[in-house]
């Protein structure tokens, strides 16, 4: 596997760094562990502070695009990582509950 990082973005309002980067591989999409340690090793962070959002892969080729979060602590990592599950879930409960409305207006 070769990973190259193509953009680092700083944003100290969130503290963490936003990193995009490319992989391409033989066989299988690699793991967000393998992902992670070799994050790590080119940007020389803690893997611990490392949270892997997305890998995607491009159906066909061995390539995938990545897009990594390096924190700056622990506490504001897993943080942010609840924040952004309750916007997950309060979305889901929103279109949860909009469901029996729109099937009452069609009946």
């Amino acid at each position: 596997m070769e990973l190259k990082i193509t953009t680092k973005q700083e944003r100290p309002l969130l503290s963490r760094t936003d990193v995009f980067a490319e992989i391409t591989f033989i066989g299988a999409t690699p793991s967000t562990e393998i992902v992670k340690k070799e994050i790590a090793k080119q940007t020389k962070a803690n893997e611990q502070l490392i949270h892997i959002k997305k890998i995607a892969t491009e159906f066909g080729y061995q390539k995938a695009k990545v897009e990594a979060h390096i924190y700056k602590d622990e506490k504001t990592m897993k943080l942010m990582i609840k924040k952004g599950r309750k916007a997950i879930e309060k979305e889901q409960k929103q279109k949860d509950a909009a469901k029996p409305a729109e099937e009452k207006k069609s009946e």
